[in-house]
């Protein structure tokens, strides 16, 4: 009896921990992973960033670290290819890791910058594990705990593969002498639904639809301004993210002021500094937290970084 409730708790927690997928506050910094359509189809010969998020360090001394890895390049003026790599490490003894391919191809004809249009598919695996180091009442003797007794869980897995499968769409409108660019993308992540679960139980990964939308403004020569927002469903998850990002070009062209704010739905603020220097966009961010976690946390969030690097064409 003790045994199928340990189990059974076990499973709800780690359903809690899998029920939404992590989320990014610099969500478009790692452009492959936010959508398979950009796979390529960038104005460079090759765009690399790697990215990190660490929260809730308010909560414990272990926090939750997050760490994306993206690549990406044009194989012709139609199709791109690429891929991204995930490590999430949960303090409470539960990761994952993420190895993704991708695609796209450019559907509006090259050659024309004014209107992109580009569908991407990408596959890939995931694979998520537990430590060794979850303690069962069948490991105590005499009330003391002993690692060296087995706990007789033969029903628990250590470690799950998934397969992945993502698709999407995107636009983007780039016209010089237009004021204003508009673009927005379609994302659904893990189509399959595999199932997630540790144990005997059916547990699929719900699929996450992802909607994201913004204006790029030219307010004069040296100014740019880019309302934004990004809106996730999963199950029953939903996530809503607007905000407001700026650009200031430095009387040096090679130079860029980068700023931005936002609002994270019922969970927190996000403020963001960053430098555009060359072919390196560097991104850092804070997230303050403003739900119902605020008075355990005092406010305390997440601490987000990116560095982007664009190989300009030769």
């Amino acid at each position: 009896m003790k045994r199928s409730i340990i189990i059974i708790l076990l499973t709800t927690c780690i359903s809690i921990i899998q029920a939404q997928d992590f989320h990014l506050s610099q969500y478009e910094a790692p452009a492959v992973f936010l959508n398979a359509a950009n796979t390529g189809i960038i104005e460079g010969s090759y765009r690399a960033s790697i990215q990190g998020r660490n929260q809730w360090r308010a909560f414990t001394t272990r926090p939750y670290v997050s760490m994306v890895a993206n690549f990406d390049m044009p194989l012709n003026e139609r199709w791109g290819v690429g891929g991204y790599l995930i490590a999430n490490e949960a303090a409470v003894g539960y990761n994952d890791q993420h190895l993704v391919l991708s695609g796209a191809y450019r559907i509006t004809t090259p050659g024309q910058d004014k209107h992109v249009l580009s569908a991407g598919l990408q596959l890939g695996v995931i694979q998520k594990d537990m430590r060794d180091n979850l303690i069962f009442d069948s490991q105590y003797s005499e009330g003391t705990f002993d690692k060296n007794i087995s706990s007789g869980e033969t029903e628990l897995a250590q470690s799950k593969f998934l397969p992945e499968i993502n698709m999407g769409m995107a636009y983007k409108m780039k016209d010089e002498n237009a004021r204003i660019n508009p673009y927005a993308g379609l994302s659904v992540f893990h189509i399959s639904s595999p199932n997630e679960s540790f144990v005997s139980l059916k547990t699929p990964l719900p699929r996450r639809f992802m909607f994201y939308s913004g204006f790029e403004i030219k307010t004069n020569d040296k100014v740019l301004i880019t309302p934004r927002v990004l809106s996730m469903m999963q199950g029953k998850n939903k996530e809503i993210n607007a905000g407001i990002k700026g650009e200031y070009k430095w009387p040096e062209e090679k130079v860029s002021l980068l700023a931005d704010v936002g609002y994270r739905f019922n969970d927190a603020v996000i403020a963001g500094l960053g430098l555009r220097y060359n072919e390196f966009i560097y991104r850092i961010s804070y997230d303050i937290t403003t739900s119902g976690l605020k008075k355990y946390s005092g406010g305390k969030g997440a601490l987000e970084f990116s560095v982007v690097f664009m190989r300009a064409k030769k």
